[in-house]
């Protein structure tokens, strides 16, 4: 199975499952070993961020998220610091583009819900949306 799609349908399922339980999903890991885990590293500049791919080949994952969403509110708090996910984005460079910070990114990608994961090629082309 292609990374992208593995990592997609892993960020999708904990997305749901935690929203369809009014964003309260039970975890298996203590309270203490959540916070010390790290969460993935974004990167806010989507250009830069594309650059930096095409230099080390590597695809992007974008994930594009609004500010009044729960949804990608429980997803940035909960489902991206999961150990497994943390371990999936690995072979990304990955990039969080918030809809009142870049409406243009948005528009160009033809983002309609929120929120939305984007996968790019190191190249630029646009792969699988989620």
């Amino acid at each position: 199975m292609a990374a992208w799609h593995k990592i997609g349908l892993w960020l999708l399922a904990l997305a749901c499952a935690g929203c369809s339980l009014g964003c309260a999903l039970p975890s298996a890991t203590p309270r203490a070993a959540r916070t010390a885990q790290s969460s993935i590293a974004f990167q806010a500049d989507y250009r830069a961020a594309a650059a930096l791919a095409a230099t080390e080949e590597r695809p992007l994952l974008v994930l594009f998220t609004c500010r009044d969403c729960p949804c990608c509110r429980y997803m940035l708090q909960h489902v991206l610091s999961h150990p497994e996910t943390v371990q999936s984005a690995q072979p990304f460079v990955c990039v969080h583009v918030e809809l009142e910070q870049n409406p243009e990114l948005c528009r160009e990608f033809r983002v309609q819900s929120f929120p939305t994961m984007q996968f790019v090629s190191c190249d630029g082309v646009a792969l699988r949306r989620v």
